[in-house]
């Protein structure tokens, strides 16, 4: 439910901020989603690392239990404090003139509600998530109801777009942390021994990794394409980026239970069902390529009409090529996504971060240069062409035998 909630929030949400602003207010309340998330993308790879920890210890050692808790709770307090006014501050300088003290304040809520999703991480661990799905489900549908009665009342303006979007989470999130820390006698504190530190650094560095490389991705492409297109291009290329990144959220629906499921079948060196999954990847690859090529062809025979919505305008002539290449890129996102699993599962997750990260990378620069010449619609062909030939080759381990399963049964 909470998922499928939060898949609203980008689909009902962006196209009513598309209507009520400005082309410009609107390209920039979608870059401001690449600015406010730079500083936070530590969070995320350091909460994973916890949660296995916090697993392991939650039905043998309570006391243990208690002290990773409050380790991990000083790193995100100490991470917060620290990159709160950086994280103003580089907001503040990267964004257009007009609206830098409003998405400097958002980045600021980023920061604080990624230290609070510490709650979310713990719980995760001790098995009582549905509690935080609670408090997101809540979230969400602050968001929604906030976006649909402004918009009714004709009242969304930049700055209520901006402050909803952004201070909703971090309202519900220190709420979330609240009800946990009046359940829980867990200490709060900021200093922490320099080796709990490098240790929390080293088991979540190929997560640091894959996590940079999912922000070049949607984030860094935007960063490129913001600084090399007008606002209106922008507003496009962004929104189907945003609405693409979305789709792909509630896979992890599919994705989590995955990791357990292959690590059961290698243990019981179950052929049959490991056979199965491998050809589902290569036919899921199949799939991709067959709807590119279907996409194209039946948008080929059609009329190019121009499409609009409010700020987000697509011209008749690059209609065929914003499809075909959305197609491919959720096509083979899905494909990561899901293989991802699979690599952390065999203890292989460094591998995999390291070719997303590099296709990433690599096809941000060249979508750079392409975007100068042909406008965004490069940046996202380029983008998607990486993440086809980094699921491609990751799907070949797979399916080949390359990726070994002593590691996992180890």
């Amino acid at each position: 439910m909470t998922k499928l909630v939060g898949f609203f929030v980008v689909f009902a949400c962006l196209p009513l901020a598309a209507l009520s602003l400005t082309v410009s207010e609107y390209a920039a309340f979608n870059f401001s989603m690449a600015v406010t998330s730079l500083m936070s993308i530590v969070f995320g790879p350091m909460g994973s690392a916890f949660v296995v920890r916090f697993a392991h210890f939650a039905l043998r050692d309570q006391s243990a239990l208690r002290e990773v808790a409050e380790d991990a709770l000083a790193i995100f307090l100490s991470l917060g404090a620290i990159l709160a006014l950086p994280a103003f501050l580089v907001a503040y300088w990267l964004s257009p003139s007009p609206f830098r003290i409003d998405i400097g304040l958002a980045a600021i809520a980023v920061i604080a509600t990624a230290t609070l999703s510490w709650a979310e991480i713990f719980r995760l661990g001790i098995r009582q998530d549905h509690i935080s799905s609670a408090f997101a489900l809540a979230n969400n549908l602050t968001i929604i109801a906030g976006f649909a009665i402004l918009y009714r009342w004709s009242n969304l303006t930049f700055e209520h777009v901006l402050y909803l979007y952004y201070f909703s989470p971090l309202v519900w999130g220190l709420a979330s942390f609240a009800q946990l820390m009046s359940s829980a006698r867990i200490r709060t504190r900021i200093e922490l021994s320099p080796h709990k530190w490098a240790d929390a650094i080293s088991c979540a560095r190929p997560n640091i990794i894959n996590s940079a490389s999912d922000y070049i991705k949607l984030y860094g492409s935007s960063f490129v394409a913001f600084y090399l297109s007008t606002p209106q291009s922008y507003a496009t290329f962004s929104t189907l980026q945003l609405l693409i990144a979305r789709l792909i959220n509630p896979l992890s629906l599919i994705a989590r239970p995955l990791i357990p499921a292959y690590v059961d079948a290698v243990v019981r060196n179950d052929v049959h069902w490991i056979g199965r999954l491998k050809k589902s990847f290569s036919i899921q690859c199949a799939l991709t390529v067959i709807g590119v090529l279907l996409t194209i062809v039946v948008l080929s025979t059609k009329s190019q009409q121009n499409m609009r919505l409010g700020a987000v305008v697509i011209n008749g002539h690059e209609l065929i090529w914003y499809s075909g290449a959305g197609v491919l890129l959720f096509g083979f996102t899905v494909s990561l996504a899901l293989l991802a699993s699979i690599y952390l599962a065999g203890h292989k997750m460094e591998l995999f971060s390291k070719v997303c990260f590099l296709s990433n990378a690599i096809a941000v620069v060249v979508g750079g240069l392409a975007t100068v010449q042909l406008g965004p619609i490069a940046m996202l062909a380029a983008i998607a062409i990486g993440s086809a030939l980094a699921a491609l080759y990751l799907t070949w381990l797979f399916v080949s035998g390359s990726l070994s399963n002593k590691s996992v049964q180890s």
